[in-house]
């Protein structure tokens, strides 16, 4: 599929449902309750709620406590609200911790994809850009290897808007 078909495709559906669809559901399977509360989640991030956001988070990191997997994809989306939020080296710190914590999984690429990218915008944002530049460029390869168009289209954007602004 190209990177248009799944914009195309993408813009033809609630943002939750390509999330869902490119993250959520390769992460958990048929774990619909995962899949369910992720959504939930990045509904509210959406939406510019983020307290409730936060609130659905907690509740999930205490549910899910030994899960690593859903932690760590906890933890990219509490990067988002701190990112959205302009705490930036909180942001990076989340996304640390998720990588940190997708490490051994069979579907820790889109982890580790999805978490580089909030990391590379945050880094960005603390003006540190030839570091962010570098971290998106290897973001691509990966993405590229793995056939990873979801978050690839994301990490080109990311580099262009900072690329623009040098």
């Amino acid at each position: 599929m190209t990177l248009s078909a799944v914009y195309t495709s993408a813009a033809k559906t609630h943002p939750e449902d390509s999330e869902r669809k490119w993250i959520f559901t390769p992460l958990f399977g048929q774990n619909t309750e995962k899949t369910n509360a992720m959504s939930g989640v990045f509904r509210e991030i959406i939406l510019g709620n983020y307290p409730k956001a936060e609130q659905r988070i907690e509740k999930l990191m205490n549910t899910y406590n030994k899960d690593k997997l859903f932690q760590s994809t906890l933890r990219i989306y509490l990067a988002n609200i701190r990112y959205n939020q302009s705490a930036f080296q909180e942001s990076a710190n989340y996304c640390d911790s998720a990588l940190q914590l997708s490490k051994g999984f069979r579907k820790s690429y889109l982890i580790i994809h999805k978490a580089n990218n909030f990391k590379a915008k945050a880094i960005s944002a603390l003006s540190r850009n030839d570091e962010a530049i570098r971290l998106l460029r290897q973001i691509e390869i990966r993405c590229r290897k793995t056939n990873d168009d979801y978050i690839l289209g994301a990490s080109l954007y990311y580099l262009g808007a900072i690329l623009s602004v040098m």
